[in-house]
């Protein structure tokens, strides 16, 4: 079961440095991919059982996991970007046949719009599913890249889909989106007194504690769900075979 408690209080279980610089790197978004550099680290540890929080350390190694971790959630959204745009194409026409009929022919103008709306309401229901589904996929796919930081590892589909069958995944998601608006909320509340640059700031701390907690929460889904075992011991058994091959190498130069 996941320790929703120990999830929200881990991102201010470390040194202030790392929370003042987390909730700067949140406002700013350029710097934003270090936040979720430090994510990918806070993922790592808790997959490990490691329940400390991590520092800003490498930071350019850190910035490089971030910007990937943009890039696999966007390749998420990919197929739903592709509906919408094959839907605006398909739109040009109808939207021109309509113009071009209200003058020629009212009936064909009907009848081109109907075809308008049933292609909106067709690829925007499409575009909409995808959407949702790329919203389950995504955070396991990031976890899994945070496993060791490849962003094939990320679209390990038969593992992504395991982990959403998990009934822990779907009360983290829910409880994760929950605390999102509460955050909001929050942030809105306490920034009406406040200055703009206050404001940000409120907002900033908001990013920074939702996405590590997003991290440690998916984190500790993925490490009780298995899936990250068989990669383990793949990766032991490519240890001991390179290491057997050097071991071969050295007899073979005796």
């Amino acid at each position: 079961m996941i320790d929703f408690v120990e999830a929200v209080k881990r991102p201010w279980k470390t040194d202030p440095i790392t929370i003042v610089l987390g909730t700067l790197f949140a406002v700013f978004a350029p710097l934003r991919p270090l936040l979720h550099g430090l994510g990918v680290e806070s993922a790592r540890r808790t997959q490990s059982g490691n329940e400390t929080m991590p520092h800003f350390s490498d930071f350019v190694d850190m910035y490089l996991s971030g910007l990937l971790v943009i890039v696999v959630g966007v390749l998420f959204f990919i197929p739903a970007l592709v509906v919408l745009l094959l839907g605006a194409i398909i739109t040009i026409p109808l939207v021109w046949s309509i113009f071009i009929s209200l003058t020629q022919n009212p009936i064909l103008s009907v009848q081109s719009f109907i075809g308008l709306l049933v292609n909106g309401a067709v690829f925007g229901a499409l575009a909409l599913i995808l959407t949702f589904f790329a919203m389950l996929m995504a955070p396991i796919g990031i976890q899994l890249f945070a496993h060791d930081k490849r962003i094939g590892s990320a679209f390990q589909l038969s593992k992504i889909w395991k982990v959403i069958s998990m009934s822990d995944y779907w009360i983290t998601w829910l409880l994760l989106m929950a605390y999102g608006v509460v955050l909001i909320g929050v942030v809105a509340i306490l920034s009406i007194p406040s200055f703009n640059a206050l404001s940000e700031l409120f907002m900033g701390a908001a990013t920074y504690t939702w996405w590590m907690t997003s991290y440690i929460m998916f984190g500790e889904v993925v490490k009780d769900s298995g899936v990250l075992h068989g990669h383990a011991s793949h990766h032991v058994k490519s240890i001991k075979h390179a290491s057997a091959k050097r071991s071969l190498a050295k007899k073979k130069k005796k």
